[in-house]
């Protein structure tokens, strides 16, 4: 029940995201269809004034409308509500950006020409959550876009302009961060914690990442989990995007960026439990060498309570582990296809099931797993002494109405005898 309730979680957000980045590349690639079509009657009557039949380069014109040269509209509001819906504590869009030519184009002309209505938006959707008592928003320290940063490292030094691309710059996030610079910080610089994650998010799959902080001060000492889902090129249109994972990959499906969703553990884990239904301990922790990661969590009901980093559940209950109790985070989504080339593996659809169709998690980079355990508190809802009263009770109120009965017969019999003397 636990498993599926999470899997269950799991994949709404992922279907979420999922919806996200169909929607921006079905609304980025009716824009550039418009935009080439007012391009070509421009240029048509261009020709025609000019007596020339000249063909433009509808190539080197189409260059502006690719990945990573993307413009989202309403991105504040879009995130916002995907995080509520999710209890998600940060979403940012990272697009795909090749050195050279690309990067410069990216940094000094693209980037902060289209920042500036995305930060304002989200940093007033900010201070309004704030005002409202929200603590899951940090206050801006500043209420102007900043100025045009280059693609720089985590400690926020500028790349130098003969670094090895790809870059994977942060520019879309919500919340916005609290000071400037807002964007361009490369998760894929060398010797970032998400390098390697966004190396195997780049063969189409969904990784997983450890994460210890998050934008909520009051939660700064409970885990996180990170979700790079990879923004394909045309995936959105296909109904199972699975199936590109099995085709070779063309130029028009190649991986052209990664959306980072943080979650935290502790609402992975509520509301699975009844109220009233408590004791239900679990271990979770992760398969990732660099970043190796084990806490635990005890679900009262709802409420999911974060004991403490490291396995805290009673030992004395090992005897009683069942196999199916650990289970690892890819095993409970329903696309649960692994790496296998095959749809054997698949999930069946079923027309009466929920079914995640987008990217599936991969079982290849620090996967994350969940151990459940009993606990005293549990194990004290179910080992009692009340069926041995129950059987003291009704043992003596047998006992009483065998005493009872004797007692009778021998009252009717003693006056039986009284009346025939």
């Amino acid at each position: 029940k636990i498993g599926q309730a999470v899997g269950l979680e799991l994949d709404t957000t992922l279907a979420s995201i999922d919806n996200l980045v169909d929607t921006l590349q079905s609304e980025h690639y009716a824009a550039s269809r418009s935009s080439r079509s007012r391009r070509w009657i421009d240029d048509g009557n261009n020709n025609n004034n000019n007596n020339t039949t000249q063909p433009t380069n509808d190539k080197d014109k189409d260059k502006e409308d690719d990945w990573p040269f993307v413009a989202i509209s309403d991105f504040a509001v879009r995130a916002e509500k995907l995080r509520r819906l999710n209890r998600a504590t940060s979403l940012t869009l990272c697009p795909k950006v090749s050195a050279g030519p690309q990067r410069r184009a990216w940094e000094y002309e693209w980037a902060p020409a289209h920042s500036g209505a995305w930060v304002t938006e989200g940093l007033q959707i900010q201070r309004e959550q704030q005002q409202q008592g929200d603590a899951n928003h940090n206050s801006p320290t500043t209420t102007s876009p900043s100025s045009e940063p280059l693609i720089h490292d985590l400690d926020g030094q500028p790349l130098p302009a003969t670094a090895v691309g790809p870059h994977f710059p942060t520019y879309y996030s919500s919340p916005v961060v609290g000071e400037p610079p807002y964007y361009n910080w490369d998760l894929f610089v060398p010797g970032a914690f998400s390098r390697d994650a966004i190396e195997e998010m780049q063969t189409k799959y969904v990784v997983t990442l450890g994460e210890d902080n998050t934008h909520n001060n009051d939660d700064d000492d409970e885990p996180a989990m990170m979700l790079f889902y990879p923004i394909v090129q045309n995936a959105h249109r296909y109904v199972d995007a699975a199936t590109l994972l099995q085709e070779e990959e063309p130029d028009d499906r190649q991986v052209v960026g990664t959306v980072a969703v943080t979650l935290l553990w502790r609402d992975l884990m509520s509301d699975i439990l009844r109220p009233g239904e408590s004791g239900m301990v679990a271990v979770i922790g992760n398969d990732c060498p660099q970043q190796l990661q084990t806490f635990t969590y005890e679900l009262k009901g709802p409420t999911a309570k974060f004991l403490g980093y490291g396995d805290r559940h009673d030992l004395g209950y090992d005897d009683n582990a069942d196999l199916e109790s650990f289970r690892y985070l890819h095993e409970l989504t329903t696309t649960n296809s692994g790496n296998s080339s095959s749809n054997s593996n698949r999930t069946t659809i079923n027309n009466n099931q929920n079914q995640y169709t987008g990217f599936p998690l991969t079982t290849k980079f620090c996967n994350y797993w969940i151990a459940l355990h009993a606990s005293d508190e549990m194990s004290g809802n179910y080992r009692t002494n009340n069926p041995l009263i129950s059987l003291c009770i009704t043992v003596v109120v047998f006992l009483v109405a065998a005493c009872m009965f004797t007692l009778y017969d021998w009252v009717i019999e003693y006056r039986q005898k009284k009346v025939l003397r």
